[in-house]
């Protein structure tokens, strides 16, 4: 299978400044901290020479692209970063991001963050009972003042930020204290599941997931404007409804290798942030060059995590293959999952859209969605079913 290097242009570079956490959460290292190290330098322009030799261009030729600070905590690297910032800028880097958890930032660095427009996502549970659980500091002791202090800082300096809160098999039976505490912010949420978790996910556990997460789903049917701070709605009404005629044709894909790729602190290339560390998804390093020949056979493989009706179930290369073993075979534990994120917190507010007008059309004007065709009064709702659940059933 021959790969053209010159067909797709890297849009994002998702880039490991460092390598270590200043965290212990439980479901993350599996309980061991790795020594902390940082990137040199020198190893920092070798990685922008190589992607800006792929890097995305404008119509006058210069590169244009994003960069996350992703994989390892940013904030234990921020005089790193206000250094590669600038540079990165010169460049033609025109996008910034980070995930962090929180807690390492001083009033300086949000500032400086904020200068630079990134878009912070914050690893947070909202309440103090969840947060000392899940995202304590290394050696236990607890991180959610100062978490909280930070998040509210942002916001107040109108910071673009976004909250990520986990649900995972020891503490999704309180999610929605958790949904309600962050939402009390004034933030906007996006609510995840972990599928590659130390404690498996049992058939009773995701039955009972389902059921927890249906308040949360009643609270966004009572009042719709919650749902433009509450991911996953934007992203699943955009997608699912596609008012020219209810065509929900929209298979997800995944842009890894195609429009991005990541680095770690030693110059190795993989596909994806997630892919850092996995020999099966590393496809160079900056010293020896890309391997095309393994880059066109995961970017082209069968299913490439492409088919789904239902953002949620393009199931990710990295955790097909740490399930099965193949790359391109969706787990059944994926599967089981999110048809139970899906069935709790996603149709039930799909299905009153479908069937109120007049929900539906507060959803769309606060979301910005204008349509210029009449809505069909006859709503294919068997049909979409009859997609979403053989998604739920496929197997590569």
């Amino acid at each position: 299978m021959k790969y053209n290097r010159f067909k797709y242009r890297w849009k994002l570079w998702e880039f490991s400044i460092n390598w270590g956490c200043n965290f212990g959460c439980p479901y993350c290292w599996y309980g061991e901290k790795p020594e902390f190290r940082e990137i040199e330098d020198e190893m920092f322009l070798k990685q922008l020479q190589l992607f800006l030799r792929h890097a995305a261009r404008n119509k006058k030729g210069e590169p244009r692209f994003g960069i996350s600070f992703f994989r390892t905590e940013s904030s234990l690297s921020a005089d790193k970063m206000r250094k590669y910032v600038p540079i990165l800028y010169d460049h033609g880097c025109v996008k910034y991001a980070t995930t962090t958890n929180g807690y390492a930032w001083t009033k300086e660095d949000l500032e400086f963050l904020r200068k630079w427009n990134f878009e912070v996502l914050f690893s947070f549970e909202g309440t103090r009972q969840r947060q000392d659980i899940m995202r304590p500091l290394y050696g236990g002791q607890s991180s959610y003042d100062r978490v909280v202090d930070n998040i509210l800082y942002y916001r107040d300096l109108g910071g673009n930020l976004l909250v990520l809160t986990l649900l995972i098999p020891e503490t999704y039976q309180t999610i929605k204290e958790g949904v309600e505490a962050i939402l009390s912010l004034g933030v906007p949420l996006y609510i995840n599941v972990a599928i590659m978790h130390i404690t498996p996910w049992t058939d009773d556990e995701l039955r009972d997931l389902s059921r927890r997460l249906r308040p949360i789903a009643e609270m966004v049917m009572d009042d719709p404007s919650i749902i433009p701070r509450l991911g996953p709605y934007p992203k699943i009404i955009r997608r699912l409804v596609k008012w020219r005629g209810y065509n929900i044709h929209d298979p997800g894909t995944c842009g890894a290798i195609k429009g991005s790729i990541a680095t770690d602190i030693d110059g190795s290339i993989y596909t994806c942030h997630w892919g850092v560390g996995i020999d099966a998804f590393k496809i160079g390093h900056v010293d020896t060059g890309l391997d095309y020949e393994k880059m066109a056979r995961i970017a082209n493989g069968a299913c490439a995590t492409g088919l789904s009706m239902i953002p949620y179930m393009n199931s990710c290369r990295v955790i097909n293959y740490y399930f099965t073993g193949d790359m391109h075979r969706i787990p059944e534990i994926y599967t089981k999952v999110y048809h139970a994120y899906w069935k709790g917190l996603l149709e039930p507010v799909w299905n009153k859209m479908l069937t109120d007008r007049l929900y539906r059309e507060k959803v769309l004007t606060l979301l910005g969605i204008k349509t210029t065709k009449k809505v069909s009064k006859r709503i294919p709702k068997a049909k979409i079913m009859r997609i979403v659940e053989g998604v739920l059933s496929h197997e590569c």
